[in-house]
C-alpha cells in the first residue's frame, strides 16, 4: 500500500479484543463514550489485567449488510478497509464460514513490525439480515518470521440490516501489541481505529459494486 504508513494499532484495529475478555453480548455495561462523528459512537472500557482499554466503534453506515459482509470476506484485501493493515492472505479454509488469515502491520523505523495469524468464524444470526464476524489469534499456527507476533487478541463485528441501504455495525476491539511501545501511543491509535475502519468500510463497499456478485447471492441465502 501506498501513502505514509500507519501503525500497528491501526492494523489490529478491527481485530484486536484481548483473549482473556468475554465476546459475549454485555450491552453498554461498563462503556464510557468519548466521541461521536459521522453517525459514529467510540467507546472505551477499562480491561483488568492489560494497560491498555477496549474501544468500540459503533454506527450506521451506507451499504447493504451482505455487501459489506463480502468486503470483510475478502482475505486478500483486507488492507483496502481494516485502517492500518498492510498485507493480509488466507493461510488455511478450514470450512465455509472458518478460515486461518495472516495479517501484517508495518510499523516506522526503528519500531518492528507485527503480525499475526487469526481464526475467522462467521455466524449466520439470521440470514441476509444480521452476522456476526468472531476472530482469535492462533500464534503458533503459522511459522514466524521477521516481525513481533501477536499472540493474544480476539474481536467481534456484529452487522445488522437496517434497510437495503444502510447497515449498523457494532465493532470491539483492544490492542496488546507485545515488545517496547509508547502506551499512550498505543492508546491514541487504538482509539482512533474503530472511526477509521468504519469509515474505510463504508468507502470499500459503495467502490466495490458488483465486484462480489457471487459472494453476495451465498450469503444473502445462508442459513
Amino acid at each position: 500500500m501506498g501513502g505514509v504508513r500507519r501503525p500497528l494499532f491501526f492494523a489490529f484495529a478491527l481485530l484486536l479484543i484481548s483473549a482473556t475478555v468475554c465476546l459475549a453480548d454485555d450491552g453498554n455495561a461498563g462503556w464510557t463514550v468519548i466521541q461521536k462523528e459521522r453517525g459514529i459512537t467510540v467507546s472505551r472500557r477499562v480491561q483488568a489485567g492489560l494497560d491498555l482499554p477496549a474501544f468500540r466503534g459503533q454506527g450506521r453506515i451506507r451499504g447493504h449488510v451482505v455487501q459489506l459482509l463480502a468486503v470483510m470476506l475478502d482475505l486478500k484485501a483486507v488492507g483496502r478497509w481494516a485502517y492500518g493493515v498492510h498485507a493480509s492472505r488466507p493461510l488455511q479454509r478450514i470450512d465455509a464460514r472458518t478460515h486461518l488469515l495472516y495479517l501484517r502491520s508495518d510499523l516506522p523505523w526503528p519500531l518492528r513490525d507485527r503480525d499475526m495469524v487469526v481464526r475467522s468464524t462467521v455466524e449466520v444470526v439470521r440470514p441476509g439480515e444480521e452476522f456476526h464476524i468472531a476472530l482469535r489469534c492462533e500464534p503458533d499456527a503459522h511459522p514466524e518470521a521477521d516481525a513481533i507476533r501477536v499472540r493474544r487478541c480476539a474481536s467481534s463485528l456484529h452487522l445488522r440490516k437496517i434497510d437495503a441501504e444502510t447497515t449498523e455495525v457494532d465493532y470491539v476491539m483492544s490492542l496488546d501489541p507485545g515488545g517496547r511501545l509508547p502506551r499512550w501511543s498505543a492508546e491514541w491509535a487504538t482509539k482512533k481505529t474503530p472511526f477509521e475502519t468504519l469509515v474505510a468500510l463504508e468507502k470499500r463497499a459503495a467502490s466495490s459494486q458488483g465486484q462480489y456478485a457471487t459472494a453476495v447471492h451465498d450469503w444473502s441465502a445462508a442459513l
